[in-house]
């Protein structure tokens, strides 16, 4: 499993509570865990953080907010004249 793949399951797991940068770093084993939220972005993934201590030293705590298939669900309305849905 790629670094991307174990952070993105890391952010799934965590849900609303949020993964803590130095926690991440220890589940995917590196030190560059932003690096890799960085790459999920690029991958068009919605991802927030917020600083946060842990202990004495300053992290920050991600968020998987969206992933890109939720952003490309199709929509669909109503034709009146042919009853037909019509993707938008």
């Amino acid at each position: 499993m790629t670094q991307v793949a174990m952070t993105l399951q890391a952010l799934k797991q965590a849900g609303n509570v949020g993964v803590h940068s130095f926690i991440l770093n220890k589940i995917v084993g590196t030190i560059r865990g932003a690096a890799r939220i960085d790459d999920l972005k690029k991958l068009g993934y919605m991802i927030s953080s917020k600083p946060e201590k842990l202990g004495n030293a300053r992290g920050a705590r991600y968020f998987l907010l969206s992933s890109p298939m939720e952003k490309q669900k199709p929509q669909y309305r109503l034709d009146p004249i042919r009853h037909v849905f019509i993707q938008i």
